[in-house]
């Protein structure tokens, strides 16, 4: 009889300890997302805005070598300034862009269009972050901001479809998880009070 009253104890315990460990991740995770907000914000302000807006008229379209220098000096301060800002692949795209355009004289169209590549990815995860407008998909084609038109819906598509299933895997995933909590905790109250 004494076994069984431990066992109700360590029960009652599990249904105090259980909530708090979720409401202690829960205020890790809501705390963790405002120190990611200051970051980005400063990511966005300092770095990927000002790059944006410079890139913006020739994203992924020919530019001229003019264009190009001038890119580059701004992109260049940039990185002086804010080195630790920045994303190491976008350097490192950049980087190909700007010597090849350096040592060569010419434009190399896959570097700038990898570099564009970086700098929307990563000025749209930012954008996102901060809860600003988004570029729509209409937008991007309206303003030929794409590589390859099919791929860019197909990109879109299945970015909302991804989101989308992660979500309902979460929801399901929990309410699996509570409806398996709550069906032991059940049980194991039919047995302590049948053995009472």
């Amino acid at each position: 009889m004494l076994y069984m009253a431990f066992f109700y104890v360590y029960i009652e315990a599990i249904k105090i300890i259980v909530p708090g460990i979720i409401a202690f991740i829960a205020g890790i995770v809501i705390a963790s997302r405002g120190n990611r907000k200051k970051n980005a914000k400063a990511r966005f302000y300092s770095v990927y805005f000002p790059i944006f807006k410079l890139i913006e008229p020739h994203l992924y379209k020919r530019i001229t070598h003019d264009d190009a220098l001038k890119i580059i000096n701004e992109v260049n301060q940039l990185i002086d300034e804010h080195y630790e800002l920045f994303d190491p692949s976008c350097l490192y795209a950049f980087k190909y862009f700007r010597n090849d355009l350096l040592t060569k004289g010419t434009i190399n169209e896959n570097y700038y269009d990898s570099f564009c590549r970086l700098i929307e990815r990563d000025y749209d995860s930012l954008v996102k972050v901060l809860n600003l407008p988004r570029r729509t998909l209409f937008y991007k084609i309206y303003t030929n901001h794409y590589r390859k038109k099919p791929k860019i819906i197909v990109d879109e598509a299945l970015q909302k479809i991804t989101v989308g299933f992660f979500v309902l895997s979460g929801l399901l995933f929990l309410i699996i998880i509570s409806k398996l909590i709550i069906d032991f905790i059940e049980q194991v109250s039919i047995l302590f009070y049948n053995n009472i």
